[in-house]
C-alpha cells in the first residue's frame, strides 16, 4: 500500500512523536508499503530527507491550537482547503496513495473528509494526552466528528482515556506503544552518583523541578552531578534558577544532542514532567538498564512500574523526587535490581518490533 503522511504542526521540533513517526514508516516499508510526506514540519522533512524517503514541503496555515490560531482558523479553511484538495487528489490518482496518516490537528479537521472522499483510508496519531487546547477548543466537535472517519492511534492507555473524556468513540482508538530498540552491550553505570535528565525544555517538562530536587541531594551528596540534555525555550531561565540554587558548578546544560544512548553515563535518570503522554526518555533509560524516578503523570505509570522497574512519585514535589533519588544513588544493589527489571520489560514489552508489527496489522485489516 502507498501511504501518505500529513504533518502541519503549529512548531516543529525533534521529540517523541517524530522518533515515532520515523519508527513507523521504517517498520512499513520493511512490510513492503510505500510512503511519502507532504509537511511543514522541518523535523519530519529533515529525518526524512536524512532516510532518503520521498517527502515535499507544504504549508497549510496555522494549526489552531491557541485563541489567536483558533480565531484565524476560518481563513485557514477558506484559503487550504482547495490546496488541499488538489493535493491529495494529485497523491490519490497521479500516485496511487490509497491511506492518508494525520499527524496533527490541522490535517486531521481539513483533509480527514476529503481524503474519505477520495476512497483513502485515514489514520491519525495522537502523541499527546488532550489537554487545554482540545478541551476547550471551539473545533474541539468538529474534531469529534472527523475521528469517526478515523482509525485514531495513540501512544498509552492515558492518552486514549483523555481522547474518551472529550468525545471520541473508544471504538475508533487503537493503543500502539512506541518502541524501543535495546544496545548489544549494557555499559554499567559510572557509579559518580550521576543524575540524568533528557528533556526538551519547555514548561510541561517542568525540569525545574529536577533542578530543586537535586539541590536537595547535593545537600547529603555534595559529590553529586546533573547532566541535562535537551533545549527549548526555558533554558535560560534554568541555567539562572541553578545558579540560585547554587548548583550550577554541580550542573551542565549540555543541549540538544541527536543520541546519547547506550553510553552507560548515568546512574539514575528522572523525568520531572507535568504531563507526559508516554515517556520516550523512560523506555530509552530503561532499555539501557538505567534506573529511572519519574512523576507519576500521564503515560509514565504505564512504563515505569513503581519499586520493580523503576520509582515513581508525585508531580511538582522536590522532596520526594529527591529522597527518591537518593534511594537509588545510596544503593546501588536496588538501582542495579530495577535497572536490569527495566530493561527485560522494555526489551519485551515495548520492541521496536512489536511496535512496528502493529502498525503493519492495522494497515493490513479492513
Amino acid at each position: 500500500m502507498r501511504i501518505l503522511f500529513l504533518s502541519f504542526p503549529y512548531a516543529s521540533t525533534q521529540g517523541g512523536g517524530e522518533r515515532y513517526t520515523e519508527q513507523v514508516v521504517e517498520g512499513l516499508k520493511r512490510a513492503g508499503h510505500e510512503s511519502a510526506l507532504a509537511a511543514s514540519s522541518e523535523a519530519l522533512l529533515t529525518t526524512f530527507k536524512k532516510r532518503g524517503w520521498r517527502s515535499y514541503s507544504a504549508w497549510c496555515g496555522v494549526e489552531p491550537v491557541t485563541p489567536f490560531s483558533a480565531a484565524l482558523f476560518p481563513l485557514t479553511i477558506i484559503v487550504f482547503t482547495p490546496f488541499l484538495l488538489l493535493l491529495l487528489a494529485w497523491f490519490r490518482f497521479a500516485h496511487g496513495m490509497k491511506a492518508v496518516v494525520c499527524l496533527s490537528f490541522t490535517e486531521k479537521l481539513l483533509a480527514t473528509p476529503i481524503a474519505r472522499m477520495f476512497g483513502m483510508r485515514v489514520v491519525w496519531t495522537e502523541h499527546l494526552v488532550a489537554g487545554r487546547s482540545l478541551r476547550l477548543n471551539p473545533y474541539r466537535g468538529w474534531y469529534v466528528a472527523c475521528a469517526r472517519w478515523a482509525d485514531v492511534v495513540t501512544v498509552s492507555e492515558a492518552a486514549a482515556k483523555a481522547l474518551v473524556e472529550v468525545g471520541v468513540p473508544r471504538g475508533s482508538i487503537r493503543v500502539i506503544f512506541p518502541g524501543v530498540k535495546p544496545v548489544e552491550t549494557v555499559i554499567p553505570p559510572p557509579g559518580g552518583n550521576i543524575i540524568g535528565v533528557i528533556s526538551r525544555l519547555s514548561r510541561e517538562k517542568n525540569v525545574s523541578l529536577a533542578l530543586r530536587a537535586f539541590a536537595l541531594v547535593q545537600k547529603e551528596l555534595p559529590e553529586a552531578k546533573l547532566e541535562v540534555f535537551g533545549d527549548g525555550p526555558e533554558r535560560t531561565m534554568l541555567v539562572r534558577l541553578a545558579a540560585e540554587l547554587g548548583i550550577a558548578g554541580a550542573t551542565t546544560f549540555h543541549g540538544f544532542v541527536e543520541r546519547i544512548r547506550g553510553a552507560g553515563r548515568f546512574d539514575v535518570l528522572a523525568v520531572p514532567s507535568l504531563k507526559e503522554s508516554f515517556g520516550m526518555a523512560a523506555l530509552e533509560a530503561m532499555a539501557d538498564g538505567i534506573p529511572v524516578v519519574a512523576a507519576r503523570v500521564g503515560g509514565l505509570p504505564e512504563v515505569v512500574v513503581h519499586g520493580k522497574t523503576g520509582l515513581l512519585v508525585p508531580s511538582e514535589n522536590p522532596r520526594a523526587m529527591a529522597d527518591a533519588l537518593l534511594e537509588l544513588l545510596r544503593d546501588p544493589g536496588l538501582a542495579a535490581r530495577l535497572g536490569a527489571a527495566g530493561r527485560e520489560r522494555a526489551t519485551s514489552m515495548f520492541a521496536e518490533d512489536n511496535m512496528q508489527n502493529a502498525w503493519i496489522e492495522l494497515f493490513s485489516s479492513p
